[in-house]
């Protein structure tokens, strides 16, 4: 952007100098009508790279505010990831690991070293095929997603817990690990919100 803002500044200027020596030049030619008009168009051409390359000022400035907001935001995001008592990954939507919190690599009894490009599939118990499929299906949708699975934490017995699956941008997915009572409280709750958003906006 800020090689952009030199460019056009570099042009605007070259742009006034021409214009300036146009100017200069004018009182010495005899066609002095047509050469007036050339000016006013010269002259309205350098008022219009003016206005644009103040509004591209004005754009970049807002442009570098956005993007403090969302790094700020990004990074609240991701301690909170990572501090979260609930086990959390992120998966491509082949099913392998980008990311897990430390709660998720203590419930499955590993590293973040060891799950990171691991298939979250290795710890499921069946249905790997059926577990790939559903998170390319969440990955695809807008909404959450929750399936029962039997999870396999390394060296522990397994656990039957209830994936919720979340759509992220570029094809991710989060999915947090929760058990079944937790998972149905949560599903009752988002229910119950639903229904009292409806009774106050009532469709049409």
């Amino acid at each position: 952007m800020q090689s952009l803002e030199r460019n056009i500044q570099q042009r605007l200027g070259a742009a006034m100098q021409t214009l300036a020596f146009i100017e200069q030049r004018t009182p010495g030619v005899s066609d002095g009508r047509r050469m007036e008009s050339l000016l006013r168009q010269c002259r309205q051409l350098v008022a219009d790279l003016e206005h644009g390359f103040s509004m591209l000022q004005e754009a970049n400035s807002q442009h570098a505010t956005l993007r403090q907001q969302v790094d700020a935001a990004s990074v609240r995001a991701g301690l909170l990831f990572e501090l979260s008592p609930i086990p959390c990954v992120v998966v491509y939507d082949t099913g392998v690991i980008v990311e897990a919190n430390a709660a998720a690599t203590r419930f499955l009894n590993t590293s973040a070293r060891y799950l990171h490009d691991k298939g979250l599939d290795l710890f499921l118990g069946a249905d790997r095929e059926a577990f790939r499929a559903w998170v390319q299906q969440v990955s695809r949708g807008t909404a959450r997603e929750q399936r029962p699975v039997l999870l396999r934490p390394r060296e522990q017995r397994p656990k039957q817990v209830v994936l919720v699956g979340m759509p992220e941008s570029g094809g991710r997915v989060a999915l947090v690990i929760m058990n079944q009572e937790e998972a149905t409280e949560d599903l009752d709750a988002a229910m119950s919100a639903s229904t009292a958003a409806a009774d106050v906006h009532p469709s049409a």
